[in-house]
């Protein structure tokens, strides 16, 4: 391979770490030694780099594979600081790009993010001889501008493009991006779409460990199935006789009830839930930590009440990533990437 790969994206949210994760494993199961590097971070500790290191199997040090990480109060640097980061980058660099085929190199937040200090997606492309991809969120039709936006920004650099790809595109939109918005980008502004990926809530919906997190919730049970995903909430607030029927409407469900309220509990356990989340720090009884285990669903406590604790779920986005090779996430979108010319990807980094 001549060239290298960045990823990059316009907005926060598109799926562009999971999506950059998928695709080297993807490459990788096709037989291609694929190498992942995160060059800089405005984090004081990038989880999205050592995910990557977990799922992939790497044995290259987190230090290298994400080498800068620096914070806001570091805008004001000087000249020199600067050249000492892009010195880093570019020794973290040579270590790894004769171990590999090709680098996939996954951009800081967004397509401009540190433009500031020139350490932009183009700027990174230019730096570590690589061609972009460009993700973009397909959920309304107004995001083909955000793709002609995007290319006009990377081009300003001279920087190469290889195409785009819209993720969480919803049905509705699928064959009108396809036959009107795509071919459209392509005569007129030269952009190659190279794949739509639907809108599924198996390829963004966070694990009950993600969930945990955000609630600051305990796992008491079922702390092996944590990898569980989560589509859906439902409050646990009607009587037993009718909570049954109410839970079997939907399933990969998180649901969330008094720890007071065990009869709900084990309705809910009887049915297609990903996690029972027991507010107010109230322990259940021994049946239902027993029932959970034999059902393989996790249990978390949290400390606030349902009202605050489900308000908190459905007020945060939380855009779940994957953490091993073995998460559910990582094969449906594995699966999805058919919908991607990954062969076009491929033959484009070979000049």
């Amino acid at each position: 391979m001549k060239k290298n790969l960045l990823i990059t994206s316009l907005s926060p949210g598109t799926g562009k770490t999971t999506f950059t994760i998928a695709l080297a494993q993807k490459f990788r199961l096709d037989g291609l030694n694929v190498g992942y590097f995160k060059p800089i971070t405005d984090r004081t500790e990038d989880t999205d780099a050592a995910n990557a290191k977990a799922v992939l199997g790497l044995d290259d040090d987190l230090s290298v594979i994400c080498p800068v990480l620096i914070t806001n109060y570091e805008y004001d640097m000087e000249e020199s600081q600067k050249d000492e980061i892009t010195d880093k980058i570019s020794k973290a660099y040579k270590q790894l790009k004769d171990k590999y085929d090709f680098l996939i190199i996954e951009s800081c937040q967004t397509v401009n993010h540190l433009a500031f200090l020139s350490y932009s997606a183009p700027h990174l492309a230019i730096l570590l001889n690589a061609k972009i991809i460009m993700i973009a969120s397909g959920r309304t039709i107004d995001e083909a501008d955000s793709i002609v936006l995007m290319a006009k920004f990377i081009e300003s650099f001279e920087a190469e493009i290889i195409g785009g790809v819209l993720t969480q595109v919803p049905g509705e939109f699928i064959e009108y991006f396809r036959t009107i918005i795509c071919p459209t980008l392509l005569q007129k502004h030269q952009i190659t779409m190279l794949g739509l990926v639907p809108d599924r809530p198996d390829l963004v919906a966070p694990t009950v460990a993600e969930v945990s997190n955000v609630v600051g919730g305990k796992i008491i049970a079922g702390k092996n199935y944590v990898n569980k995903l989560v589509e859906t909430y439902m409050v646990g607030a009607m009587t037993p006789e009718t909570a049954l029927k109410y839970f079997r409407s939907a399933v990969n469900k998180a649901v969330i009830t008094g720890g007071d309220r065990p009869q709900l509990a084990i309705a809910a356990l009887e049915t297609d839930t990903s996690v029972l989340i027991l507010t107010g720090s109230i322990m259940p009884p021994a049946q239902v930590l027993a029932k959970a285990e034999d059902r393989q669903i996790p249990i978390m406590l949290v400390s606030g009440d349902t009202f605050s604790t489900i308000k908190t779920l459905t007020s945060v986005p939380i855009y779940g990533t994957v953490h091993s090779d073995k998460d559910e996430k990582l094969t449906a979108w594995i699966k999805f990437l058919d919908e991607v010319d990954c062969k076009s990807i491929i033959d484009s980094l070979k000049y």
